[in-house]
């Protein structure tokens, strides 16, 4: 891939993001997620979230989604669609996202089975884990948080 035909859009309007193809694999790890998006992320577009879209060539590629208030500046949401994975295109927006957070260690959490997956990537940036909570998100399973923890 070139990284030229990389481009990052930042979404704060609710009728873009409902156009946002959420993947079920999102949905196994985060079984409230499509109440979340609708209840909290919509809603707040613009006034503390925001959403990243990565396009290679015009072809969505992947989006993060962001929350910034006085209290908590956190990377919620990121994800890469198969097919343009090992290409750049997650390290370039949680670059993009450490700017528009203007945080350096923002919070981040990731699923246990996920964990071996990440961290690479998490030693890449830096962020350092600083705990866990089991039940977090699904019954019986561990979350870990990296760079602090939920407020």
């Amino acid at each position: 891939m070139c990284l030229s035909s990389l481009r990052i859009d930042l979404v704060r309007d609710a009728q873009t993001a409902v156009s946002i193809p959420i993947p079920r694999i999102i949905r196994t790890y985060y079984p409230g997620f499509d109440i979340w998006f609708d209840r909290t992320v919509l809603p707040s577009l613009g006034k503390g979230r925001a959403i990243l879209l990565a396009r290679i060539n015009g072809e969505l590629a992947g989006f993060c989604v962001l929350k910034r208030n006085p209290s908590e500046r956190k990377i919620c949401t990121l994800y890469v669609y198969e097919g343009f994975r090992s290409r750049g295109v997650g390290s370039t927006l949680v670059e993009y996202a450490l700017k528009s957070l203007d945080e350096r260690f923002p919070l981040v959490t990731v699923p246990e089975e996920l964990l071996p997956m990440y961290e690479g990537f998490f030693r890449r940036f830096d962020f350092r884990l600083s705990g866990s909570r089991v039940g977090l998100y699904r019954v019986g399973k561990r979350e870990f948080f990296f760079n602090g923890t939920l407020a």
